[in-house]
């Protein structure tokens, strides 16, 4: 599911399900999911696990593996 797509100004991007995958600049380690939920640029913003599943918090019905290695969303 992991791949990667050529961006405008020539570089690679790292995708998940063909979705980009960015660094929250609020994340500061491993494990950070301060981007979690956010609703900027008019779509969900979802941390990803290090298996690529999508990071839940504690109590949210679909465990997504836990907040171990998260390091993007999409």
């Amino acid at each position: 599911m992991l791949g990667t797509t050529m961006r405008s100004d020539g570089t690679q991007e790292v995708t998940y399900a063909g979705h980009p995958l960015y660094l929250f600049s609020g994340d500061q380690k491993a494990g950070d999911t301060k981007g979690e939920g956010l609703k900027e640029f008019g779509a969900e913003w979802y941390a990803l696990n290090g298996a690529g599943k999508k990071v839940e918090h504690e109590g949210d019905s679909e465990s997504g593996g836990g907040s171990s290695g998260g390091s993007g969303g999409y």
